[in-house]
């Protein structure tokens, strides 16, 4: 009994953790980060005063599309979550503050819900404008932005920043962080200063080897002696679900174990019970009862224990699953098929392993079986 509870347990949690894993791998992370390279400029003069034209030089190398900056990369483990307070029509509001470069949203294919992207503009270039996601839009209760919507960084009300876009939602920090409410600007000229984060360098073409060597070759010019550092973000993201593919490949280990020794105990039971019966088998036969009539006869205790093993397993893989996934902001949803689904994979395999031994006494010799008795 204990064995097929086990089994049914580990076969509901391989279920649950390979759909939760499924659903993160595959969801829309509202940006695109194929081809996306992040390199790590440690010098501030990279990225502040000289970025315009380190972005030149990079964009001069065959096979780069695009170049941008950012204090918070998509992607990064120790990324940046702490907010700082806003001010719209005299409330204050927490939200996070993110400076980014002209093209960052098209670097990283962002949609546009509303209103416009960042241009060359003066006030674009200057912290005179902003772009929101649409988590601070919701925050501050805007719903368009056409121009009159101004916020402003907290004591610093005699600059204020107009809104003039509204971006979708992106996952920028996995899926166990709710998407931020968060304000994207250019420069550090609104009294709130900010650096660090990366340069991401979009590529295209499919000779990217020879694009990423004629970074590196670059940088050394860039920065001299302190060497080039980077990665591409869809690696750097898949990075944020390593520690639920560890889980994933040990409780697959762990279930498979169990449900092996749940069918090895099995198969010998039955084996011994069954053959226990040989002579009301072989009695049976000689009256007519077929392969049906002997299965529903030598069957019906064993997936009757199997049955109950999987009630008793329901209640605590649901727990189990439920726990686990309250871990995640966005997560898939626990429903019935879910468990039905491992409840008939534990039923048929004992099916199986029990038909097996079913199907050997209905072919066995009546004659021999009456004689050895």
């Amino acid at each position: 009994m204990v064995q097929f509870v086990v089994a049914a347990f580990f076969i509901i949690s391989i279920v649950v953790v390979n759909r939760q894993l499924t659903y993160m791998q595959h969801s829309d992370k509202g940006f695109s980060s194929e081809q996306v390279l992040r390199v790590q400029a440690f010098m501030m003069k990279t990225r502040e005063e000289n970025f315009d034209q380190v972005k030149n030089e990079l964009l001069r190398i065959p096979g780069v599309q695009s170049v941008a900056k950012t204090t918070k990369v998509p992607g990064d483990v120790l990324s940046d979550t702490s907010t700082t307070d806003f001010k719209h029509k005299g409330e204050s509001y927490r939200m996070g503050s993110v400076k980014v470069s002209q093209d960052y949203f098209k670097t990283l294919h962002i949609d546009l819900v509303d209103g416009r992207l960042f241009n060359n503009n003066h006030g674009d270039q200057h912290t005179r404008s902003a772009i929101i996601n649409e988590a601070a839009a919701h925050k501050l209760g805007l719903q368009h932005a056409n121009g009159g919507m101004y916020i402003s960084y907290l004591g610093c009300d005699s600059i204020p920043i107009e809104v003039v876009g509204i971006v979708k939602n992106f996952n920028v920090s996995g899926f166990e962080q709710e998407i931020q409410p968060t304000v994207f600007t250019i420069g550090n000229e609104a009294c709130y200063f900010q650096s660090g984060g990366a340069i991401l360098i979009k590529i295209s073409g499919s000779d990217s080897h020879k694009t990423v060597a004629g970074i590196e070759k670059l940088w050394k010019d860039i920065e001299p002696g302190l060497g080039i550092r980077y990665s591409f973000l869809d690696e750097n993201f898949q990075q944020l679900f390593a520690s639920h593919i560890r889980l994933q490949r040990i409780v697959t280990f762990f279930g498979f174990t169990a449900i092996a020794l749940a069918i090895v105990g099995l198969f010998a039971l039955t084996a011994f019970l069954i053959g226990r019966r040989t002579k009301e088998i072989s009695i049976r036969k000689i009256l007519g009862a077929d392969l049906g009539d002997l299965g529903i006869l030598l069957g019906k205790d064993f997936i009757r224990l199997v049955a109950l093993a999987v009630l008793i397993a329901l209640p605590l893989g649901w727990w189990a699953a439920d726990a686990w996934l309250q871990s995640f902001v966005y997560r898939i949803s626990l429903n019935v098929w879910l468990f039905t689904i491992s409840a008939a994979v534990l039923l048929v395999i004992a099916a199986c392993t029990i038909g097996v031994h079913i199907l050997k006494a209905s072919r066995s010799n009546i004659s021999d079986n009456l004689r050895n008795e």
